[in-house]
């Protein structure tokens, strides 16, 4: 890796990561905006100063700059307590495919080959989930030749058996006579 990334962070489950992610963009995105109209604000006080406006003007600028920085604080606290909600079920809304697809890898890794995922998506994750239904589909085929191999393996080795077992019996039988041409010979 080119940077480093926090061992705390590696850690995380993908829908924190991606949560996390959100909420930077947006935390980001916030302080700008708030950046930006402080310095609008700032530079119409510097503007009026410079055109000798009434000092009267001067500190209601000032006053309204002050509420914007107190309504700022507000503002961007209430936007966090609404968007972070919002960004926690875009996140989970991400990554309940992933999860599906895990479940079903984890029930394979247990020997269940029952699990096929549901394929709802059009994009990477849609992409995963019918390669892991084609997997799924070929490996049941697989073991299913398999099994149907050892069945016949199986069927191959009672009829060898069996051939086997009646060719011991024949091969008694003609010793069994073979003994008595011998004993009536000697006779």
């Amino acid at each position: 890796m080119g940077y480093l990334v926090p061992r705390w962070f590696l850690a995380l489950s993908i829908r924190w990561k991606l949560q996390l992610g959100f909420f930077a963009v947006t935390l980001v995105t916030i302080i700008v905006n708030r950046w930006e109209g402080y310095g609008e604000l700032k530079t119409l006080i510097n503007i009026a100063k410079d055109h000798h406006v009434s000092g009267e003007v001067i500190l209601e600028l000032n006053n309204r700059l002050d509420a914007y920085l107190t309504a700022t604080l507000w503002q961007s606290a209430a936007e966090f307590v609404i968007l972070f909600p919002i960004v926690s079920m875009l996140a989970r809304l991400f990554t309940g495919p992933i999860k599906n697809v895990y479940r079903a890898m984890a029930g394979i890794e247990k020997g269940d080959l029952t699990h096929a995922v549901e394929n709802r998506s059009l994009d990477e994750i849609g992409i995963l989930e019918r390669s892991f239904n084609a997997m799924l589909f070929n490996l049941t085929s697989v073991i299913r030749n398999i099994d149907d191999n050892g069945r016949q393996m199986a069927q191959s080795a009672y009829q060898v058996a069996t051939i086997s077992h009646e060719i011991a019996n024949v091969s008694k039988n003609e010793q069994s006579r073979s003994d008595e041409v011998s004993n009536a010979t000697a006779q």
